[in-house]
């Protein structure tokens, strides 16, 4: 079963930087992930952060890295790296505007919902001259429990949109 770790906060920070509190909390644990999604749209010195990945992906671990509209102008400086744009860190906020990206590394956060996917993939659609995806979370809560039937209901009327 693929597994995919988050790293946050404090520790995200530190491994941006090029720190190793995260290596030595959970370097034994390594081989058990396929995938690590770098939470925290904080301002990030593209060299170190690439230097840091370098390591991860040398053991064979893919990438995603939440970025916001601050850190959208180092993104291409990283290969190998998928990117999710999030301006809410998570907390299911839109912005104001979605930003167009000419690659197939780049997925969309923001507010989608099972009431408002079919609308977000038509304006998607528009800003990418690729292949896109979606990270879905809030949308798919009821009163902050994860909601099988509004999962089901988000994927059902996304599925025109998806390619397997």
């Amino acid at each position: 079963v693929p597994v995919s770790g988050h790293i946050c906060g404090k520790w995200a920070r530190d491994f941006a930087a090029g720190g190793n509190e995260f290596m030595s909390l959970f370097g034994d644990h390594l081989p058990s992930f396929q995938r690590f999604q770098l939470n925290g749209n904080f301002p990030f010195d593209a060299a170190s952060l690439k230097s840091a990945i370098e390591k991860y992906q040398q053991l064979g671990a893919k990438f995603i890295l939440q970025v916001g509209l601050g850190g959208l102008q180092s993104w291409h400086e990283i290969p190998g790296v998928e990117f999710l744009f999030d301006i809410s860190g998570g907390r299911g906020t839109s912005p104001s505007e979605w930003p167009s990206f000419a690659t197939d590394n780049f997925g969309y956060a923001g507010g989608h919902s099972p009431n408002n996917i079919t609308e977000r993939f038509g304006i998607l659609s528009e800003k990418v001259s690729g292949t896109t995806w979606v990270d879905v979370e809030s949308g798919v809560r009821t009163s902050d429990v994860f909601d099988l039937v509004k999962v089901a209901d988000f994927l059902r009327l996304s599925e025109p949109y998806a390619s397997w």
